[in-house]
């Protein structure tokens, strides 16, 4: 640890060591975290928290939707957020303690929750205002994202180039996936350029033009509150989401969520860095089985783990044991 609280470079884990990511945004779904809440006061303390500082029952809302309320930055944000940092503190009392985490564009919020950087309700009032501000930028921009598959990221490079301008990379999933931001009407004619060349093309469902410039509406209003925010040093290795690299201290965390709007995600690098810290398991700590998918993409050799629904938390908590030869309370 000490080598990770003063360098630069992640200290390589001592082996079996589990990984925990973060998903983000358009992982939610009608029906989400209902059988934690059910379950466990935990999660239903940290939900009414989040419920009132939004200042709506996302329990209801989580339970009979409707899908395109739930969708809203505003709201899906704060209830990702809300069921990883949930999941994560199940897995905490359960005495199980990650050797690193890493989130995928709004998951970094959680990521640096978990490790310690900041507490949740400081971290939940950041989601809160940062939804609320893409929210608004949302609706001011003719923007959305596209997911390109199949072809490799220089081929999705030349079509931008060939379009011109107000389309950007904004995520680098693994060698043959891309996402891109940008406006709507650049977005149709990259489509049918890329469509020509044999690419898989399908608009993501998220209201906005994510981790791109046309974010700098929400970037700006979101920074003085990022200023004003009191971080710790992680005590959990860390990952940008951003570069993959290590974030070591309090600095680097305010530095990489000031800039976490504007700048693409490079989760392929991140799922080799993780993979390369000698982590053998990565526990996917929200709902859905996006990063699942992606680690599989990028042929990672880590075994990935889902915990969506009670059912796959402990189903991933016996892989932790049997792995690892201890016992979760």
């Amino acid at each position: 640890m000490d080598q990770f609280a003063t360098g630069s470079r992640l200290p390589i884990a001592s082996s079996p060591a589990v990984a925990v990511v973060f998903p983000g945004q358009g992982t939610e779904f009608t029906g989400m975290a209902e059988d934690y809440l059910q379950s466990f006061g935990l999660v239903r303390e940290l939900f009414q928290m989040a419920s009132d500082r939004l200042d709506t029952d996302l329990r209801q809302l989580m339970a009979k939707g409707p899908p395109n309320a739930l969708a809203e930055a505003r709201v899906a944000q704060p209830v990702v957020f809300t069921m990883s940092v949930a999941i994560s503190s199940l897995l905490a009392e359960r005495g199980f303690a990650p050797s690193l985490v890493a989130g995928h564009s709004m998951g970094q919020f959680t990521a640096i929750t978990v490790a310690g950087s900041i507490d949740f309700a400081s971290a939940l009032a950041l989601i809160v205002e940062r939804g609320q501000l893409m929210q608004r930028n949302n609706e001011a921009v003719n923007g959305g994202m596209m997911a390109i598959d199949v072809v490799a990221r220089n081929v999705v490079e030349a079509a931008i180039a060939e379009i011109g301008a107000d389309v950007w990379i904004s995520n680098f999933n693994a060698s043959s996936q891309s996402v891109v931001s940008g406006l709507k009407p650049a977005l149709w004619q990259l489509k049918k350029v890329l469509d020509q060349q044999g690419a898989l093309c399908r608009w993501l469902n998220v209201p906005g033009p994510a981790h791109s410039p046309l974010m700098s509406m929400a970037a700006s209003g979101l920074a003085p509150r990022i200023a004003a925010t009191t971080f710790r040093d992680p005590k959990i290795p860390l990952l940008a989401s951003s570069s993959a690299a290590p974030i070591c201290s309090a600095a680097a965390v305010r530095a990489e969520l000031s800039e976490h709007m504007l700048s693409p995600v490079n989760w392929a690098k991140c799922v080799t860095t993780i993979a390369e810290h000698g982590c053998d398991i990565m526990i996917e700590a929200g709902p859905g089985r996006t990063l699942k998918g992606l680690a599989l993409r990028n042929q990672s050799p880590l075994r990935c783990l889902t915990t969506s629904t009670v059912a796959d938390f402990d189903t991933a908590c016996h892989a932790v044991e049997e792995m690892t030869g201890s016992v979760l309370q």
